[in-house]
Order: structure tokens, then C-alpha cells, then sequence
């Protein structure tokens, strides 16, 4: 399971609309179709600005779960499917975007 938490903000007029900066949650499922739950939520306090900033941590493995990888390919191994390595724990990512 992933999940990112963002806050923006923006400068500068570039039209009168706009409302001020407003946090956002999005929260994704890894695997899954549906993609984004929060998808048709407002982009938050940069929309209508001239510049805009953007405040994020992302998060990923969140439960820690074992992530099976490396699965050989030759039939003749003695490992063929099964996993010989495993992902990365929990990741997690702060950042900042700049929009223009």
C-alpha cells in the first residue's frame, strides 16, 4: 500500500479564481485498476496562480509487507519460481515541485 500526502500553494496572478492553499490526500493501492480514490479532488491552492509550489511525502510499503522478486527463468534451476530476492522495507519521500 502507498500513499502520498501534498500541500501547494501558489504566487502571482493569472486570473481571479482560485482558492488559498488547501492540503490534499491522495492515497493509492499498489496493484490496483481503480488507480487514485481521491482522483477528482481539487489540485488545492496553486490552481489559477503563476507560480505554484508543491509540498509532498510519499510514502511506499507502508505495511511492510515482504515483496518477492528476482524470479529465475531457466526450467532446469532449481529455483524456478521461486523468489531468490526481496524488494526494499518501507520508503518513504519528502519532496518539493515547482509549477509554472
Amino acid at each position: 500500500m502507498a500513499a502520498r500526502l501534498s500541500y501547494s500553494f501558489g504566487f502571482g496572478k493569472r486570473d481571479a479564481s482560485g482558492p488559498g492553499g488547501t492540503p490534499t490526500l491522495i492515497v493509492r493501492r499498489i496493484g490496483d485498476s481503480a488507480g487514485d480514490l481521491l482522483s477528482g479532488m481539487p489540485g488545492g491552492g496553486a490552481d489559477g496562480k503563476r507560480i505554484g509550489f508543491e509540498l509532498f511525502v510519499s510514502a511506499q510499503n507502508l505495511l511492510n509487507r515482504v515483496n518477492p522478486m528476482g524470479y529465475p527463468g531457466v526450467l532446469t534451476s532449481p529455483f524456478f519460481g521461486r523468489p531468490t530476492a526481496a524488494g526494499p522495507a518501507r520508503k518513504v519521500d519528502l519532496g518539493v515541485k515547482l509549477l509554472f
